[in-house]
């Protein structure tokens, strides 16, 4: 309702040539849109919001299967960016604290490590499926 999922998508669209054709035909394409996918799950407070915005534009564009597998893989990755990203983050550093000799799991300590983690795993994974379809 803010908006902000079709602003975001229309910056990206006017910013990258060929975004906007029915399917990703360029690696700078490929970039935007799955960078989009992550921005938008780190911000929405997890995955599955933003997967349900991103979802109603996909279907107005009727997108292709790489860009359903894309935003299928890269929303769930994405999760692991920061603690807040994912109720499964915080359910985990919430219980390493309280096991004999555990571990107090900041936003920062998770995200100095899963920043990089994330980023690796969505460009390797994100181009495999480029590849492929």
């Amino acid at each position: 309702m803010t908006g902000l999922p079709d602003a975001l998508y229309n910056s990206f669209t006017e910013s990258v040539p060929n975004f906007d054709t029915a399917d990703l035909n360029t690696w700078s394409s490929l970039a935007a849109f799955v960078t989009l996918i992550v921005v938008l799950s780190t911000l929405c407070g997890g995955n599955v919001p933003a997967v349900m915005l991103l979802a109603e534009i996909l279907q107005d564009r009727h997108a292709g299967n790489k860009e359903w597998y894309l935003l299928a893989f890269a929303s769930t990755v994405a999760g692991n960016l920061t603690l807040v990203a994912s109720i499964a983050n915080l359910i985990v550093a919430e219980k390493s604290a309280y096991v004999p000799g555990g571990v107090e799991l900041t936003f920062f300590e998770h995200l100095k490590f899963n920043f990089w983690s994330t980023i690796l795993i969505v460009t390797v994974g994100s181009s495999i499926i480029y590849v492929m379809f």
